[in-house]
């Protein structure tokens, strides 16, 4: 797993290398983002599935809390993976090397995962609400 992460992080820096001085940063920060809604998402799918119990008075400084302590171990850990250890060179001759047309496809997967981890949870969500908060109900 942590391969593909590799991966999304070696193609954030080839993005970002011709628009800032430190790419690294940016690249770091985009892993820790898909992270954290892929997280987000299995708890969201979770919720959906009816897999935790409902959880009362959880108001919006406990979901800030809970989020900062997914998102804080995750930056710190790609900041140490990927900044403190730098392995770019190792992984410029892992995928330097890969056919453009591969290339472009792992690109679209990687957007179309991205959009699908974003998307997923505001649109169950959305469907969660609806459940709740339905006109029938009344």
């Amino acid at each position: 797993m942590l391969s593909l992460f590799d991966y999304i992080f070696y193609r954030a820096c080839l993005i970002y290398r011709n628009m800032t001085k430190t790419p690294g940063i940016y690249a770091s920060g985009v892993v820790s983002l898909i992270q954290s809604f892929s997280i987000f998402t299995l708890y969201s799918i979770g919720v959906f599935v009816d897999l935790f119990p409902e959880q009362k008075g959880l108001d919006n400084f406990s979901v800030r809390i809970y989020g900062l302590i997914i998102v804080i171990p995750l930056m710190v850990f790609n900041w140490y993976r990927y900044e403190k250890n730098p392995r770019l060179k190792e992984m410029n001759e892992k995928w330097g090397t890969e056919d453009e047309r591969i290339k472009l496809i792992k690109g679209w997967l990687i957007i179309f995962g991205i959009l699908l981890v974003i998307i997923t949870p505001f649109k169950i969500a959305g469907i969660l609400f609806d459940r709740n908060h339905s006109i029938l109900k009344r």
